[in-house]
């Protein structure tokens, strides 16, 4: 599995301040992580902050 494009499968994040300690994106993170690795096993990902 590709992009749309051909490109890499890319997950990223941005939030604002007030959030930020709280766990948020280590949560959402891990959940995206775990999907995507049983829909597309072996397939790597770019991850970016």
């Amino acid at each position: 599995m590709s992009a749309p494009g051909g490109g890499e499968i890319e997950l990223g994040y941005m939030l604002l301040p007030e959030p930020w300690g709280s766990g948020y994106a280590t949560e959402a993170c891990a959940a995206v992580l775990g999907w995507f690795a049983d829909a597309c096993p072996g397939e790597p990902v770019v991850l970016s902050t």
